[in-house]
Formats: C-alpha cells, structure tokens, sequence
C-alpha cells in the first residue's frame, strides 16, 4: 500500500500531511507507543469532536501537556524527536514545515493536528487483530553476551532489523514506499513463516527419531 497523502483542516488553517514511511512508523510505536496511547486517552474528547466533523477542544492543554510528561527525563529532547517524526512532511497552507515550536506555541490546534497525524499513520495498526507468535511457558534459549548487548542498544526499529533481515523488505521499500501498517502485515506473514517453519522442522526431526527406532 502506497503511503497516503492527506489534506485536514483544523480551525482556520489547512495542513497538508504525508503518511509516514514505515521505518519511522515503527520506531516511533517502538519507542513512544505508550505515550502516545495516552495521550489519545487524554484527548478521547477530540477524537469525538473530529468523528462528528466538529473542531472545538476543551482543555487541549491537559492532553498535550500530559504527553511531554509521559515522556519523563529529558522530556523536552523526547518530544522533540517524537515530534520531528511525527510531523515530517507536516505543512501548513503556506508551505511552511509544521515544527514542535508551532505545537508548543498553538496548543489548542495542536492537539487536533496530532490526532489527525495518528490516525493517519497508526489507526489501522491500533484496532487491526494480527497472526502472533503464541508465547509458551518454555525457558527461553540463551543468548551471546554481545548478541544481547547489540539488541538492548539497537537504536532503529527491531521490527524493520527483522524484515530487513528476513528479505520480506528492502531498507528502499521500508524508508520510500511503505508506510507502518505494510511493515505490520509483513511482520505478521513472517511470524505465520516462522511457526510454519518450526513445526516442519519438528516434523522432520520426529520422522528421523522413527525411522533411527526402526
């Protein structure tokens, strides 16, 4: 699915908005999910208003604000990356590139823009129900010291690593042309993969241990 390019009105301005590509879909649900989780919670009341084609916020402040305080330590530099993300190829109706000083300094339309920019980007991902890996009360294996180290320091998306590494998805498909909803369909055909894949193997190794009785 192509990324979507979307035109929203919010009071008297207009703002021109570009799906994200997958990557930065995915790293920003990776690493802000929850924050944004509630801060959509926090402006439950925009949400509604916009369902009804209707644009007055009450307390816009609350939501916003609540979302830097999500954040926690060094709240400022989070949201600032959060937002540069978020609002990549965001413009208002002169052009100009929408920035996280505008959303400080216009926190009622702000909150609006937002809730716009996730459904746009996340809305499909959020509510969709997709094929998981069935966690199983087994020990888990044992990883490498460095192989463990090299994930807890991995600074892009593990999702995008894993079809990357998989070949379900070039760097090019993931960065230009996908957006993060693909990357999740991706992931759950890998997943479907990795199962199909497992029992096979066990299939296998169950016919060899028969064939060594006999």
């Amino acid at each position: 699915m192509a990324r979507r390019n979307k035109s929203v009105k919010v009071g008297e301005h207009k703002f021109q908005l570009k799906q994200l590509s997958a990557i930065d879909g995915c790293y920003i649900l990776e690493n802000y999910g929850q924050a944004l989780t509630a801060f959509t919670q926090n402006s439950q009341p925009v949400v509604e208003r916009l369902t009804k084609q209707h644009y007055i916020v009450k307390s816009p402040t609350r939501a916003l604000y609540a979302l830097f305080a999500t954040l926690g330590v060094g709240a400022y530099t989070a949201a600032e990356n959060l937002f540069n993300r978020l609002l990549d190829g965001c413009t208002d109706d002169a052009g100009a590139a929408v920035d996280i000083d505008w959303i400080t300094a216009h926190p009622e339309q702000a909150v609006v823009l937002l809730v716009h920019i996730l459904q746009l980007n996340f809305y499909d991902v959020w509510v969709g129900e997709r094929f998981q890996i069935p966690q199983k009360d087994e020990e888990a294996p044992k990883v490498a010291r460095d192989v463990q180290y090299a994930s807890d320091n991995y600074s892009q998306s593990h999702m995008i690593y894993t079809l990357i590494k998989s070949e379900f998805a070039t760097f090019a498909d993931l960065s230009n042309g996908l957006n993060t909803e693909d990357a999740y369909n991706l992931y759950e055909m890998l997943s479907r993969r990795h199962v199909e894949q497992l029992e096979m193997q066990k299939e296998a190794e169950r016919q060899a241990a028969q064939q060594a009785r006999n």
